[in-house]
This record gives structure tokens, sequence and C-alpha cells, in this order.
């Protein structure tokens, strides 16, 4: 199953269901797939936003963010750790943004976005001339989302995650059915 998901990225580009619009936006994806260890189809299919190196960028600016706070608690002499610390309400207010933040930025990291967030990603990049399809734009959103499902479920399963009540029959016929639609184009 995980080299079904690794592969279809490229079955995906390859046959003009989603593929970006000129080579600059190939480069790109390739450029901002480096991060994670993806080729540029694969990177483009899963992750891709249209803005380079989106991650790295939204990760140094949460570190910008949280750095002088952490060295201030960490440094109790400075007068904004002596504060937080006595005002436990609102060390644990900033506690929890952080954890909620951390957590979120972990789920986008990891690709945990849930499908309308990607769909939307898709069509603003269709729509602003980033990604094309030599289909219409509902079928390839289809085709995508089935490229979706079928990864949601592969990460389920190979992390042993209780979120999946799939069973292997059905995965495999999931797997079938998505690859018997995508044989016709």
């Amino acid at each position: 199953m995980t080299l079904c998901t690794e592969w279809l990225p490229e079955e995906i580009v390859d046959r003009g269901i989603c593929k970006p619009t000129d080579d600059r936006i190939a480069r790109d994806a390739e450029l901002d797939g480096m991060s994670f260890g993806r080729g540029w189809k694969q990177h483009l299919i899963i992750s891709y936003s249209g803005r380079r190196n989106s991650t790295a960028q939204q990760e140094a600016m949460l570190n910008d963010f949280f750095r002088p706070i952490r060295a201030a608690l960490h440094d109790l002499s400075n007068p904004f750790a002596i504060a937080m610390l006595k005002d436990h309400k609102r060390l644990k207010q900033f506690a929890d943004e952080y954890a909620r933040g951390r957590a979120a930025f972990n789920n986008y990291k990891a690709g945990r976005l849930n499908w309308s967030n990607r769909e939307a990603t898709y069509r603003s990049m269709m729509r602003d001339g980033i990604l094309c399809s030599n289909v219409d734009a509902e079928t390839a959103l289809d085709l995508l989302h089935g490229y979706y499902d079928i990864r949601n479920e592969r990460n389920q399963v190979n992390h042993a995650n209780s979120g999946s009540t799939t069973d292997i029959a059905t995965l495999e016929k999931m797997i079938n059915s998505y690859l018997q639609r995508l044989e016709r184009y």
C-alpha cells in the first residue's frame, strides 16, 4: 500500500489529471518537496500549496515568535518570566495556546489535513493558474479525493492508529476501484 501511495502521484501528474502549468512550478514543488524527502510530483499532489517552502517558513515563524518567550521563561530573573510564573492562569493560557498551535502545525507538517482543506487548496491553485488538468475540474478533484482517501487509510494502517476501521479486503477493493477509474484517463 505504501508503494501505491508513492507512485500514484506520478500517475496523476503524468496522465494530466493534475499538473503544474509551467516548469517553474515543478521546480518550486521540487525544492519545497526536498525538505519532506519527496519528488516534485509526489509533493505537488500531497501538500504543495503554491507558496514556496511554506512548511519551513511557518516553522521558522513559530520559532521566531516563541524564541524570546522560551528564553524569558528560562531566565527567572526576567520580569516577563516572573510575571508569567506569578500569574498561573496566564501561564496556563499561554501553555494551552502554545500546545494547540504546535499540534495544529505538527498536523499540517504531517499532512493530516482534512479533505475539505486540501480540496480548497487545489481549487485555489487551479483558479490562480498554478495547476491545470486535461479533464474537467470536478473529475480531477474526484480523482484527487480518491487518492487522498487511499493515502489517509494507508497512514492509519501503517501507523497503527485506532482511527482506521477499514479491513484489508475493503482497502484492496478501494485501491482496485481507484485504479480502474484512473485507467480511464
